[in-house]
């Protein structure tokens, strides 16, 4: 809708998601605004989970470890500052 990822800058973008999609533990390099615009999503951060319907907000501050499921199909705004992008995170892994 507005912005690049790549450049500096407000970047507005929005994400249609089916049922289900999941977007395993990442992060973002800035803040990253959330708006449910239509549907139902599972956010999981800092251990905690928390659920969004239409019209839910929620704020994901830079550096944070979290993933998202769609429980629903859903639409979502995503409001960044440029440069933008996401970094996956590896789970932990058990030593013997």
């Amino acid at each position: 809708l507005e912005g690049e990822t790549t450049k500096a800058g407000i970047v507005t973008m929005r994400l249609w998601v089916q049922k289900g999609f999941v977007l395993q533990p990442h992060t973002h390099p800035t803040d990253e605004r959330v708006t449910v615009l239509q549907g139902h999503v599972h956010l999981q951060v800092d251990g905690s989970s928390h659920e969004f319907n239409q019209g839910g907000f929620y704020l994901t501050p830079k550096g944070t470890v979290h993933s998202v499921r769609a429980l629903e199909e859903s639409l979502l705004q995503i409001t960044v500052q440029g440069p933008w992008g996401v970094k996956m995170v590896a789970p932990p892994t058990s030593k013997p």
